[in-house]
């Protein structure tokens, strides 16, 4: 799985996600700037830069999960791949700068995700306590877990030196593992 813009947050989130799945490879690409912070985040079994996208084997079926939303980054993933892309999802646009299509890209059509359509397809199959349970669970073991916590107190270091800080982030914390559905 090839996840484009690997150093946005929406993408760090699916990353973890993805990740804690068995059997899937989670590749992250982003620019060089943001390789080592990306790198170090823990949740991709590799991460490349945009302009070495190339240098990923081929060999093997491979989706691409587009956060970037840049024309010429995502007509680079279908150009390499090719017929090996067998999925190519959008689901946003950080690069805001960049043109965001280009014509003729060999592979599948990418589709683009919409949140609150998806939402309204799981409450239709789940039912809205069935979801509610769902989002919860998702929450008490992706958000609330000890180690996501301390992860955000050392990504926001400089902004939380102060105790008070450190209290609001626990209390937040605390106040969604203690969430009930009424």
């Amino acid at each position: 799985m090839l996840v484009l813009s690997a150093s946005s947050k929406t993408a760090i989130g699916f990353a973890h996600c993805a990740d804690a799945r068995a059997g899937i490879e989670v590749i992250g690409v982003t620019s060089p700037r943001n390789h080592a912070f990306t790198h170090a985040l823990g949740c991709y079994d590799e991460v490349v830069t945009y302009d070495d996208v190339a240098a990923i084997p081929r060999g093997t079926p491979i989706v691409s999960i587009d956060m970037a939303g840049s024309g010429p980054v995502l007509a680079s993933v279908h150009s390499h791949f090719g017929d090996q892309l067998r999925h190519s999802m959008a689901i946003g646009r950080s690069h805001h700068e960049a043109p965001a299509r280009v014509p003729g890209m060999p592979g599948p059509k990418p589709e683009f995700f919409f949140a609150p359509t998806q939402v309204r397809k799981r409450v239709q199959d789940w039912g809205p306590r069935g979801y509610q349970e769902r989002v919860v669970k998702a929450l008490e073991q992706r958000v609330v877990r000890q180690d996501l916590f301390e992860f955000l107190v050392e990504f926001q270091r400089g902004q939380l030196q102060q105790p008070d800080g450190l209290l609001q982030l626990r209390s937040e914390r605390e106040v969604l593992a203690e969430f009930e559905l009424e």
